[in-house]
């Protein structure tokens, strides 16, 4: 039921602008690494891509870079996922190689994993062969043209939303505005990117959950500031926007 759920989301949401490497590239070149639990993980040589001029390229990204040189990503968000995230549904918008679609599903969770790019599709796609009767793909767009998904029936809830997608969390958030407005998502992880959107959005978008009775925490580095995060509030959400250029912000269901 969760599947053909996530399966129909993921209909609806296909197509829409591609993200493509602006020099041309073709394939890009991975590594596979073991990551600091034993496990192996592939990612994109991103060495291989820094020296290039400015523009995008799927081979050239902090995540990827971030793996390599530590052997793991995000601390304290894949923290959180370990903490609260077992079994259930999960919307991975902007899932890239697929870090938090495997937290996610090797916890027992179904993922409908989504992304504009068809390879980051593809390294995810290697990376949860474990899991491919949990993960659903999905190459899309979500854009302001996104249709909005509705609640579905026969399913509890949304154990957990992540978005990561630079700049365009408020047209996610308003692709899945009906699920966070009848309270059926448990647990949110939003990259807010004030640098990309402007303080002003940014604040509107944080407000509109916050209206909603959820409560946001901003994600620290390390996993063990996860017992103690910063409250983001009515009346530090202003000055909260225009003081960080970009941050992680961990919601939950009140």
């Amino acid at each position: 039921m969760i599947r053909d759920w996530l399966e129909h989301i993921a209909a609806r949401w296909a197509g829409g602008r591609f993200d493509e490497c602006q020099f041309g590239h073709g394939d890009h070149s991975t590594l596979d690494v073991n990551l600091r639990d034993g496990a192996p993980f592939r990612v994109f040589d991103a060495p291989r891509y820094e020296t290039e001029r400015a523009g995008y390229c799927d081979g050239r990204d902090e995540v990827s870079r971030a793996i390599l040189a530590n052997r793991w990503w995000e601390d304290a968000g894949t923290a959180l996922i370990a903490q609260h995230c077992s079994g259930g549904a999960v919307i991975d918008i902007g899932s890239h190689v697929g870090w938090y679609t495997v937290q996610a599903a090797k916890r027992g969770c179904w993922v409908l994993a989504v992304d504009a790019s068809v390879e980051h599709l593809r390294v995810l796609e290697h990376n949860t062969m474990d899991y491919s009767d949990q993960v659903v793909l999905c190459r899309g767009w979500i854009g302001d043209a996104t249709p909005p998904i509705g609640v579905p029936r026969g399913t509890s809830s949304v154990k957990l939303v992540k978005i990561d997608i630079e700049g365009g969390e408020a047209d996610a958030v308003a692709a899945l505005w009906p699920l966070f407005a009848s309270k059926f998502i448990e647990y949110a992880l939003i990259e807010v990117s004030p640098v990309f959107t402007g303080a002003d959005k940014a604040e509107d978008t944080v407000r509109r959950l916050l209206s909603l009775g959820y409560r946001a925490y901003i994600v620290p580095n390390r996993a063990e500031q996860t017992r103690n995060m910063h409250e983001v509030t009515e009346g530090n959400v202003r000055q909260t926007m225009k003081e960080r250029p970009q941050m992680d912000l961990w919601w939950v269901r009140c």
